[in-house]
C-alpha cells in the first residue's frame, strides 16, 4: 500500500514540474486569404468549405521583437 502512494507522489512531482515549463511559439503571416488560413490549422483529409475572415475592429497595435 505504501508503495501505491509513493508512485502517485512521483507521477504528481513530475507532472507538475514538466507542465509548467511549456514554451509556444507564435509565427504571423500578413494578408492570408480564408482559405490559405483554413488550410493551414486543419488536417489531412479535412475538407473546408468556403472559409471567410471577419477581422472588424480588431486592434493593429502588437509589435514583434
Amino acid at each position: 500500500m505504501n508503495c501505491i502512494k509513493f508512485i502517485k507522489t512521483l507521477f504528481l512531482f513530475f507532472g507538475t514540474i514538466f507542465s509548467s515549463n511549456a514554451f509556444c511559439q507564435l509565427t504571423v503571416t500578413p494578408n492570408q486569404t480564408a482559405a490559405a488560413l483554413a488550410s493551414k490549422i486543419s488536417g489531412p483529409g479535412i475538407i473546408i468549405a468556403n472559409p471567410t475572415l471577419t477581422c472588424a475592429g480588431v486592434d493593429r497595435r502588437y509589435t514583434h521583437t
